[in-house]
C-alpha cells in the first residue's frame, strides 16, 4: 500500500516537475533555421513572378506540414496549446512582421518599388523569424516552468 502525499508534498513535486521541464524544452538550432526558411520561403512566395510563386507556396506549404509533424513526433508537443499571453503576443508581433515585410516584398511589381525590395524583405523575414524562435521559446518556458 503506497502512501498518500500530503497537499504539500504533491504540490512540491509538481514545482520540481514543471521546473525540470522547462530547463528540458529546447528550440534546437537545425529547427529554428528550417522554421525561419519556411517563413523567409512566405515572404519570397510574394516577391517571385507569378509562374514560380505558385510552385514555391506549394514547397513551403509542403514544408510546413513535414516540420510540424516530424516537431510533434520528436519533441512530444505541440505548439499553440495553451500558450501563454507572453508567447502570444510574440507570435502576434511576428505575424505583424511578416505582413509588413510581404507588403515590402509585393512593392516592386504593385508600386514600381525598387528591385532589392523582395529579396530585402526576404533576408529580413529570415532574420526576424531566426530571433522570434528564441524569445517565443523564452516565453514558452517562463510559462511551463511557472
Amino acid at each position: 500500500m503506497t502512501q498518500d502525499p500530503t497537499p504539500q508534498q504533491a504540490l512540491e513535486a509538481i514545482r520540481s516537475i514543471r521546473a525540470d521541464l522547462g530547463r528540458r524544452l529546447v528550440y534546437p538550432l537545425g529547427s529554428r533555421v528550417i522554421h525561419a526558411t519556411l517563413m523567409a520561403g512566405v515572404v519570397a512566395v510574394f516577391a517571385a513572378p507569378a509562374g514560380v510563386a505558385f510552385g514555391l507556396a506549394v514547397l513551403v506549404a509542403l514544408g510546413a506540414i513535414v516540420v510540424a509533424l516530424r516537431d510533434r513526433a520528436r519533441l512530444g508537443w505541440q505548439a499553440g496549446a495553451g500558450l501563454s499571453r507572453a508567447a502570444q503576443a510574440v507570435g502576434l508581433g511576428l505575424g505583424l512582421a511578416m505582413m509588413a515585410l510581404i507588403a515590402l516584398a509585393m512593392s516592386p511589381r504593385l508600386f514600381d518599388g525598387p528591385v532589392w525590395a523582395g529579396p530585402l524583405a526576404v533576408a529580413l523575414a529570415w532574420l526576424a523569424a531566426f530571433a522570434a524562435g528564441e524569445v517565443w521559446m523564452r516565453a514558452y518556458r517562463r510559462d511551463v516552468a511557472g
